[in-house]
């Protein structure tokens, strides 16, 4: 391995952890994962029931990716939530750069290449200072793809299979390589490219291993759920929403995203290389998910732009073969100039300036601050997406929020939630806050029915207003 990868790599680190403590705070998510690191740091065990949430919901998933944060956070502390995952996240840039290295076998191409992925605009808006398992998650299937291609050495069939190991019980996203993997099949047999019975029978094993793997992490959700889980019918505000073309080409990078596009079409028309094929088959079977609305866009999106940031590799060899036949071929760096430039501007600009969004904002804090604050049995209605925080900051429970999964009747109270903020009726609201054993209200808006006689202002700011239903209000049962 060149040492310049080593530049990429510390250059891309330093900018992610620079970034990261430019600001004392971590993304909403980053608050979830505290709160599970600091539990098992006091008790060894992860948090498996939420009594915060929803008043007590069961907690699905693996925590292995919070295991790991709690170990470094010993020797760390808090700051093991951004530096940790930075740390990971920049490991893209070698996996991309081997990858793109094994297809094209040139080192400057596949610099590019790795510059790129560390530059993804999405991949470094959740990945920057959420502390999400999306900064292992995703380098990690694209090393499993990388391994597979490897397992014709005997010693890269070891590695394969440990990194399966881990990749099976570390995230649920080890269906998009199972759906991935069968789509590559489909592909080599139409092309009719051989496949050798070792690879073939990995494949086959792992397909099986990983569905039994998340069967075993996560049955208590298919027997809760049922088919819903697979069918998208789970209540419509809880699952993810759709993203145009044009968002994703943005979300993505427009440069890998084009040159993968051109990969592809010159490989299935022109060319067959069965590496381009498995990367083809990630892309088909994330690309397809996403579309049906069965992932949630924004992680479909990040685990489409690796691959894509690798296809870029053989893709401006392609470019930058065809740009020599042309007038201007004696002038090969006027075509870098402008894939600097593109660069800068769809890639750097975008990936620098989002990185530190979806932090909560200051009033936010300081209304969270205050129901710190309040009695620890306090129950608090908020708005959807500000839930996760009443019990990650505010440390106090909430009605609803994101997490649907292993929740009796969500509609339900996502219902009387959004009829609490709308009503006029004092006597509709009591009977909504009563039904959930509920004492504050967090609103963003103007109330009709508040301040009232049944509901007291007791913090507000520029931005939001916390209101406490008296306790001699009560509708009566008839």
């Amino acid at each position: 391995m060149g040492k310049w990868i080593g530049v990429v790599f510390a250059i891309v680190l330093g900018l992610r952890l620079w970034l990261a403590f430019s600001t004392p705070n971590l993304a909403f998510e980053g608050y979830e994962h505290a709160r599970q690191v600091d539990h098992i740091l006091a008790t060894g065990l992860p948090l498996t029931y939420d009594e915060l949430s929803w008043g007590g919901r069961e907690v699905v998933g693996t925590p292995l990716f919070d295991y790991i944060l709690a170990f470094f956070s010993l020797f760390m502390g808090g700051a093991a939530l951004k530096i940790v995952p930075n740390v990971f996240a920049s490991l893209a840039v070698i996996v991309v750069y081997v990858f793109a290295k094994m297809l094209t076998k040139k080192e400057g191409v596949s610099l590019m290449a790795a510059l790129f992925a560390g530059f993804l605009p999405l991949y470094v808006q959740q990945t920057t200072l959420t502390a999400s398992p999306l900064s292992l998650g995703v380098p990690l299937l694209l090393f499993l793809c990388y391994s597979l291609l490897r397992t014709k050495d005997k010693s890269w069939v070891t590695i394969y299979l440990v990194t399966l190991l881990i990749a099976s019980f570390y995230s649920p996203y080890i269906l998009l390589f199972v759906f991935g993997l069968a789509i590559y099949l489909a592909l080599v047999m139409t092309e009719n490219l051989r496949a050798e019975r070792q690879e073939l029978e990995l494949v086959l094993f792992t397909i099986f291993f990983a569905l039994w793997a998340q069967f075993v992490l996560y049955k208590d959700v298919l027997f809760f759920h049922g088919t819903n889980v697979f069918l998208n019918n789970l209540p419509l505000p809880f699952i993810a929403s759709g993203t145009s073309l044009l968002a994703a080409l943005y979300l993505i990078g427009v440069v890998p995203f084009l040159a993968g596009i051109l990969v592809m079409y010159k490989y299935f028309l022109k060319q067959k290389k069965k590496e381009i094929y498995l990367l083809t088959g990630m892309i088909t079977a994330t690309a397809i998910l996403v579309w049906l609305r069965l992932i949630p866009s924004t992680e479909g999106l990040v685990y489409l732009s690796l691959p894509f940031a690798v296809l870029f590799a053989d893709g401006f060899e392609t470019v930058r073969a065809w740009y020599t036949t042309t007038r201007l071929g004696e002038h090969v760096w006027l075509l870098y100039v402008v894939l600097v430039l593109v660069f800068y501007v769809t890639c750097a600009q975008p990936a620098i300036g989002g990185a530190l969004e979806g932090q909560p904002s200051t009033t936010l804090g300081e209304a969270m601050d205050w129901l710190h604050t309040t009695p620890e049995n306090s129950v608090v209605v908020s708005p959807l997406r500000f839930g996760g925080l009443i019990n990650t900051i505010g440390q106090r429970g909430n009605v609803i929020d994101h997490h649907v999964l292993m929740v009796q009747r969500p509609m339900e109270r996502y219902s009387a939630v959004q009829r609490l903020y709308q009503t006029s009726s004092q006597t509709e609201a009591v009977e909504i806050m009563d039904q959930y054993a509920a004492t504050y209200v967090l609103a963003d808006h103007a109330l009709a029915y508040a301040p009232g006689k049944c509901f007291q202002e007791r913090f507000t700011n520029q931005d939001f207003t916390i209101y406490e239903k008296s306790t001699l209000c009560r509708v009566r049962e008839q």
